[in-house]
């Protein structure tokens, strides 16, 4: 006499979606404030007649130290070059906030989470 063969149960082709994992509160935009930490795109040296530059555009870390009260988005830097700190201050005309995606010399924005 032979053994019953056990009861077999159907597994699914595909296991269930996971649920969506909830949104993060979003967080509010930043302010510029004295003191806090940007980052300021270069201009670069200009080019030379063989279409090099000696220091290409970069983004270079900076320290806000004014801000314009009338254009809180203009605002003077201490910028961090490789060659040594450089100043832009409001009454040289600052710097101002660069618009999202756009990485013009001579704007800056806030550091990218990483």
């Amino acid at each position: 006499m032979s053994e019953p063969s056990p009861e077999r149960v159907p597994v699914p082709a595909t296991a269930p979606a996971p649920e969506a994992a909830p949104e993060p509160p979003r967080r509010p935009d930043p302010q510029p404030a004295i003191g806090r930490d940007v980052h300021y795109v270069s201009h670069g040296t200009p080019l030379r007649s063989d279409g090099s530059q000696e220091y290409p555009a970069a983004c270079r870390s900076a320290k806000i130290t004014e801000v314009d009260p009338n254009d809180p988005g203009r605002v003077g830097l201490m910028v961090f070059n490789p060659n040594g700190p450089t100043s832009y201050p409001l009454a040289g005309g600052g710097s101002v906030y660069a618009i999202t995606g756009a990485s013009l010399g001579g704007t800056w924005h806030w550091p990218e989470w990483i």
